[in-house]
């Protein structure tokens, strides 16, 4: 999400494992940072965050541009 309390969280648990940890929109995914999940071929992601932070479009990886 795109609040303190889900960046704090979300900074330990990339912290831990060693993972990238990118900051979402509410509604949509920076197109850079799509990009980036392919060229690095990701396969898994950890969202971070109530629906109230990130709507359905972010678990699907939507692009906002």
């Amino acid at each position: 999400g795109y609040v303190f309390a889900d960046a704090l969280g979300g900074a330990v648990i990339a912290s831990r494992s060693a993972a990238p940890m990118y900051v979402a929109l509410t509604d949509c995914i920076p197109k850079e940072i799509v990009d980036e999940l392919g060229k690095q071929g990701v396969s898994k992601v950890t969202l971070l965050g109530g629906p109230s932070s990130l709507t359905d479009n972010v678990a699907r990886l939507k692009s906002c541009g």
